[in-house]
């Protein structure tokens, strides 16, 4: 009996040896390893010593800063009353002091308790007279009475950057009686130059910054001079550092470059001193010997990497050849074919029992195609609409015995003709760009017309998918819909005759309206009035002695009021007598001053001049267009106020109304019982107009209504006095 513990020909065994090219993810792990911990070692020492030099700046910084305040409060002590008061005086004294103006190079400002410059040294036009007291930080000296650094920005006068040094001016109480600032202009040269003039390291640089505004003061690189600091949460080291952190770290800056930055504070401004350098300068050597450590581990990995692909692709070649085999058979046409099985081993035994899964799948394909094949020919059989399959040239490929009969023709003479032989609607060049869109989209449905074989046409719905197979295919549905277009244009026709219908009966109960409430004012008013006036004639007469008479014919000559009034209301909602005899605006003003003073909503007409008075029918229309209006935002809006608008918009008269209630949803516009929404459509649709209706929660809704003026019997416009 033969142990035999290695089995060589075992593909597991192979790739086993091999694996001692672990040795690989040592290497890397190693070398990872070092340069990470020579980096940080770097780092360490790089921030140290960065943040020993910008703590050397930020102290000169801040004994410049000290030095000008000091020099600012010692001369404003010198400022009395009355020096104050005299602006000559004033301005030789700050003349007589050369070196204290110097350490300010835009100069020194005294201004009075309301802010206004009276003197200044060296003397700059249009300064003296000027009022700073709304700058922040002058109105703290004056207000506050403290010292305080200004916050940096372009000046007014100057027009250059640069921030101001503000300082009190007390009397001999100490109560604050004026300021004394010192300008500093960043334009020119001054105390801060040495940080826009030298670099840190071949491209770093210095960034004086103001936190307590996110502004940069001044900067190595003069571009970012006043600019900005990113907003807040966008990068988390900066707002570490305007919160009061001192020290360095390194981070990504604005414009996506990393950096190694350390920052020290200036308690003079509450303003820190920042100096950056890039990283790739910083760790520069680290990075050299990181390339050197990456380039040793690739030619290590590589060769490790070639003896385990030349082992592999030895014993793997039968599982190549095999792949290789099973793509030839992918682009070719024939049925796949068994793959031959070159050794007896872990491959040979995957290559076998692929080969019996090909078989038995091979067999399941063929019975399935034929099951397909079979629901194809029974789907189109039976289908109640056409189909056709068509080629990229619109030659008929395939159809069905639905679109035979659809078309009159039979199966073999649509097999010889084109989509375009069967076109109606569109001409052969139509035909060919359709065609090119559907196989840009993938799809399309549309309506046409076909011919049929007797030479009559019908109308059809397409719906057509395009496939990407055997050159290209066109996979149609045709739905015969000559009887639904005969349907609709049915329906269109009695739509037409209702509306026709509606417009008379509108007109019919306009007329009547007219004539009813022309009577109710003409004749019953009239014979109201007379009897009115009889009865105040017949009281005259009652002697004296009968009380009872007078006070009975008290009560009736009331009631003949309330009937009067009833009268004309009543006339005057059936038809108010001024739309005819006054117009439009009369009518619509007596609508709105009724509606307010009774629902106690605050309405505001605007009236165009050009449309004041509009001919019939379209100011019956708009009329009643704002009576439903107002009906429905007394009813329904909860509205405090309502504004109505009549305007000219070219050839179309143009109504709007608008109220500041709960805001009409667009559910509520199609609910059943919206009558008078209904009606306000039906009425703009007979004369050919538009209507528009909006509305947002809690913000209002709008009616806006269009009406062509060729809708009126009269096409001229009058003009009449606007209403507002």
């Amino acid at each position: 009996m033969t142990l035999n513990i290695f089995p060589w020909r075992s593909l597991k065994t192979k790739v086993t040896l091999f694996t001692l090219a672990i040795f690989v993810i040592s290497i890397w792990t190693l070398a990872f390893y070092v340069s990470r911990m020579l980096r940080e070692d770097m780092q360490r020492l790089l921030g140290e010593q960065q943040f020993s030099t910008v703590s050397l700046v930020a102290a000169e910084i801040n004994e410049g800063l000290e030095l000008r305040v000091k020099a600012l409060e010692e001369v404003a002590r010198s400022i009395d009353q009355s020096l104050l008061g005299s602006p000559s005086a004033l301005q030789q004294m700050l003349d007589k002091l050369p070196i204290f103006v110097d350490l300010f190079n835009a100069g020194v400002v005294a201004v009075t308790l309301d802010g206004t410059a009276v003197a200044d040294a060296p003397m700059v036009s249009n300064r003296r007279g000027t009022n700073y007291f709304n700058n922040a930080a002058t109105y703290s000296a004056l207000k506050e009475g403290r010292t305080v650094i200004g916050r940096p920005v372009v000046g007014r006068v100057l027009h250059e950057p640069l921030f101001n040094i503000n300082t009190p001016i007390r009397d001999a109480d100490g109560k604050v009686i004026g300021a004394l600032f010192g300008v500093i202009n960043l334009a020119k040269p001054n105390f801060l130059d040495r940080i826009g003039k030298y670099r840190y390291g071949r491209t770093g640089g210095y960034l004086l910054i103001a936190p307590q505004h996110r502004l940069i003061v001044t900067a190595t690189d003069k571009t970012r001079i006043m600019q900005p600091l990113p907003a807040p949460g966008i990068n988390p080291q900066i707002d570490r550092y305007v919160h009061g952190y001192e020290g360095y770290a390194v981070y990504v800056n604005a414009v996506g470059v990393e950096i190694l930055n350390s920052v020290k504070a200036i308690p003079a401004a509450r303003w820190y001193l920042a100096v950056n350098l890039p990283s790739a300068e910083a760790f520069a050597p680290i990075q050299d010997m990181q390339r050197r450590i990456v380039l040793a581990t690739i030619i290590l990995t590589l060769l490790a990497g070639a003896l385990t692909w030349w082992m592999l692709r030895r014993q793997l070649a039968p599982m190549l050849a095999a792949a290789k085999t099973l793509a030839a058979l992918q682009n070719a046409s024939q049925p796949p074919q068994l793959l031959p099985i070159a050794r007896q081993d872990e491959i040979g035994d995957l290559i076998g029992g692929f080969n019996r899964l090909l078989g038995t799948l091979r067999q399941r394909e063929e019975a399935l195609e034929r099951e397909r094949q079979e629901q194809w020919r029974t789907i189109l059989r039976t289908a109640m609409d056409g189909f056709w399959v068509a080629d990229m040239q619109g030659r008929l490929l395939e159809v069905n015995e639905a679109y035979c009969r659809m078309s009159g023709y039979s199966a073999q003479e649509l097999s010889l003709m084109r989509i375009t032989d069967l076109e109606s609607k569109e001409a052969t060049e139509e035909t060919a760009a359709h065609m090119r869109q559907i196989v840009l989209k993938g799809e399309d449905r549309f309506e046409t017309r076909h011919h049929r074989k007797d030479g009559s046409v019908y109308d059809v719905e397409v719906s057509v998918q395009y496939r990407p197979v055997n050159g290209g295919r066109f996979v149609a549905f045709l739905q015969d819909i000559t009887e639904r277009k005969r349907a609709e244009q049915k329906l269109k026709h009695s739509q037409q005759k209702l509306r026709e219908l509606s417009k008379a009966a509108n007109e019919a109960v306009e007329a009547e309206r007219r004539r009813t409430a022309r009577e109710l004012h003409d004749e019953l008013g009239q014979l109201l009035t007379a009897l009115k006036m009889d009865m105040e004639s017949l009281r005259s007469a009652l002697p004296p002695n009968q009380p009872d008479l007078a006070k009975r014919a008290q009560v009736i000559d009331a009631i003949l009021d309330t009937t009067i009034a009833a009268t004309r209301r009543i006339a005057a909602d059936l038809r108010p007598l001024m739309l005819d005899d006054l117009g439009l605006a009369a009518a619509l003003d007596w609508l709105t001053h009724n509606f307010s003073r009774r629902t106690g909503i605050a309405t505001d007409l605007i009236i165009d001049d050009t449309v004041a008075k509009v001919a019939e029918p379209i100011a019956s229309a708009l009329y009643r267009i704002t009576q439903e209006s107002l009906t429905n935002v007394a009813k329904y809006a909860q509205a405090t106020a309502t504004e109505i608008r009549l305007e000219r918009d070219g050839d179309w008269v143009e109504l709007s109304v608008r109220d500041d209630g709960r805001g009409i949803e667009a559910a509520d516009q199609d609910k059943r019982g919206t009558y008078g929404l209904l009606g306000i459509r039906e009425r703009v649709t007979l004369l050919g107009g538009e209507v528009a209706i909006t509305g947002e929660p809690g913000l209002g809704s709008e009616i806006r209504v269009r009406i062509p003026l060729a809708a009126a019997e009269t096409p001229q416009m009058i003009a009449g006095p606007a209403i507002s």
